[in-house]
């Protein structure tokens, strides 16, 4: 009786931490609820993962063919323009600041973005083409 309630209770465990490693697995995410992302923000990429839960982008926005129309480096920012005409502004995460150097007011880009803590972060920018 003992083995079949321990290896009862050892399935139990199992299926949960499978279950966790599963959400894990993706990545970190935003946990607050910030604002749904704006899908029509540029034209997102076939195989590009725009999918968002109820916290905003979960997994990243691609944004293809963006013009920036000002650049911030102090302060880490991009302004750009959608093909619709809309203007964004984002914060440039830690690891891609180096970026800001090779592009310039006028160029077009192609930006990954990810929602953190209610900010539009671009986590990958490079000219377009």
């Amino acid at each position: 009786m003992k083995r079949l309630l321990m290896a009862g209770m050892l399935s139990i465990a199992l299926i949960g931490a499978a279950s966790l490693s599963s959400i894990y697995a993706a990545g970190p995410q935003d946990q607050g609820a910030g604002a749904p992302s704006d899908k029509g923000a540029g034209s997102t990429s076939p195989g590009a993962s725009g999918d968002q839960g109820a916290g905003g982008m979960a997994q990243g926005q691609k944004l293809s063919g963006v013009e920036v129309t000002q650049i911030n480096k102090d302060q880490g920012t991009v302004h750009i323009k959608n093909q619709d005409g809309k203007e964004e502004t984002l914060k440039l995460d830690p690891s891609q600041k180096t970026q800001l150097d090779k592009i310039q007011k006028g160029d077009k880009v192609d930006i990954t973005m990810v929602e953190r803590g209610g900010e539009k972060v671009a986590t990958s920018i490079s000219k377009a083409g």
